[in-house]
């Protein structure tokens, strides 16, 4: 579904009755149906004395929609992707890399499994 809506996209021509559909149900999703469901969960969660600690059932829940939500609205052209910086630094120079990754007889692992 979602490469037939990009590449309907991409080539910017008229769009099929798939196409519409999708973005329609896409639009409603994010301007309608989870709008009204984050603000339940938001309702149960400060009811719960759960706002602004982060845990609990609908916290956790809360949490999770809002992620879903961006991607959704991300993926679908609804904002804008964070710029992530994506530098190539090379790892310090006094750490040994074939170090970190070489097996030793006093690994964890191995104490569990005597």
């Amino acid at each position: 579904m979602r490469s037939t809506f990009q590449q309907v996209a991409a080539k910017g021509t008229a769009k099929d009755a798939f196409s519409k559909d999708l973005e329609r149900t896409v639009q409603m999703l994010y301007k309608k149906v989870l709008p009204q469901l984050y603000n339940k969960l938001e309702q149960a969660a400060s009811e719960n004395g759960e706002m602004g600690m982060g845990e609990g059932l609908y916290s956790n829940r809360l949490g999770s929609l809002k992620t879903y939500m961006s991607a959704l609205a991300e993926h679908h052209g609804l904002i804008k992707a964070p710029v992530v910086n994506r530098s190539n630094t090379p790892p310090p120079a006094d750490i040994d890399i074939n170090a970190l990754s070489a097996p030793t007889s006093a690994t964890d692992t191995n104490r569990m499994l005597q």
